[in-house]
């Protein structure tokens, strides 16, 4: 399944939601676990590029040591980070049932609707 950063960001609060529900079934649990060790990666490489471009880009070394975005230089630092979570990434996303949508509001159904399967509920309306 093909999502980008900002769709996965987005959800990020919705998928710890419902990986922190301990009711939900084996299976379901077991695919949200896949869902997030995959999300997880992704936004570790997300966050080395991120570092990699302030560090050799866009920073400046403190003092300190820290390294910080130049002001004059954050606007094309935010831009290229725009970039980088608009491209789409094909992952091995495992879709959920409609038991999962229990604890979920609509809009956080919605941010997670690549993740689940609503045939049933469809089937029903």
């Amino acid at each position: 399944m093909k999502l980008t950063l900002k769709e996965l960001f987005s959800a990020s609060d919705a998928l710890k939601k419902i990986g922190e529900d301990s009711t939900l079934d084996i299976t379901s649990k077991y695919s949200i676990f896949h869902n997030i060790g995959i999300i997880l990666s992704e936004f570790e490489k997300y966050d080395a590029l991120r570092k990699k471009l302030i560090k050799e880009k866009y920073g400046i070394k403190l003092e300190t040591g820290e390294i910080k975005v130049l002001p004059e230089k954050e606007h094309q630092f935010l831009k290229e980070l725009e970039e980088l979570q608009s491209v789409e990434i094909d992952l091995d996303i495992r879709m959920v049932g409609e038991s999962v949508m229990l604890k979920l509001s609509s809009v956080e159904m919605y941010l997670l609707k690549w993740m689940i399967d609503f045939s049933k509920v469809e089937q029903e309306l």
